[in-house]
C-alpha cells in the first residue's frame, strides 16, 4: 500500500510514508508546495493520503482536494482533518487562511462529484463531549455557544 502525508512534520518518512512539504527542515521525501499545482508525483500512486491540520493553511483547498485526486488510486482513500471554523484552534495561528465549518466536505462532494464521504466526524471540544452526548444537539448548541467542535474529521473515497 502507498502512502502520502500532506506535511512532514509527523516524521512519517521515516515509516514507510511518502511526505510532501516545501520545509527543507523537515526532510520531507518530496519537497514541494502544496499551494503550486501539479504536483510532482504520477497520476494514480496512492492508496492512502492523510493531512492532519494542512488544509486550513492553504488558500485554495478546492485545487488540492481535485489535486490529490488526481494522485489518489481508484477508490483510494484522503483521511484530513482541520479545525472547526469557530474554535480557538482555528483562529489562535496567524497561518490559518481557510476555515471549515459544517456542510463544507458534504458541499464539495456534491459540487465537484470525484468523491465520496465514507465518514465525517465533527469532533468536540472534551468537555462537550459528554455534557452534549448527541451530535446534533452539539451541532446546534455550537452556533449558539461556539467552541464546542474543535476539528472535522473525514476520509473521503475516491469515486
Amino acid at each position: 500500500m502507498k502512502k502520502l502525508n500532506l506535511g512532514a512534520q509527523s516524521g512519517l518518512q521515516n515509516k514507510g510514508w511518502d511526505t510532501i512539504d516545501f520545509f527543507k527542515s523537515y526532510n520531507p521525501t518530496i519537497l514541494h508546495n502544496l499551494e503550486k499545482i501539479p504536483y510532482p508525483i504520477k497520476d494514480k500512486t496512492y492508496d492512502l493520503i492523510t493531512g492532519f491540520d494542512v488544509l486550513e493553511h492553504l488558500n485554495n483547498p478546492i485545487d488540492v482536494l481535485k489535486e490529490l485526486h488526481r494522485i489518489t488510486k481508484q477508490e483510494g482513500k484522503i483521511h484530513l482533518k482541520v479545525p472547526f471554523w469557530n474554535h480557538a484552534f482555528a483562529h489562535g495561528n496567524c497561518q490559518h487562511v481557510t476555515y471549515f465549518g459544517y456542510g463544507w466536505f458534504e458541499h464539495f462532494v456534491k459540487t465537484y462529484n470525484i468523491y465520496e464521504i465514507k465518514k465525517i466526524k465533527y469532533v468536540p471540544f472534551s468537555i462537550f463531549s459528554w455534557l452534549l452526548p448527541h451530535p446534533r444537539i452539539r451541532k446546534y448548541a455550537s452556533y449558539f455557544f461556539g467552541s464546542i467542535i474543535r476539528e472535522i474529521d473525514v476520509i473521503l473515497v475516491k469515486k
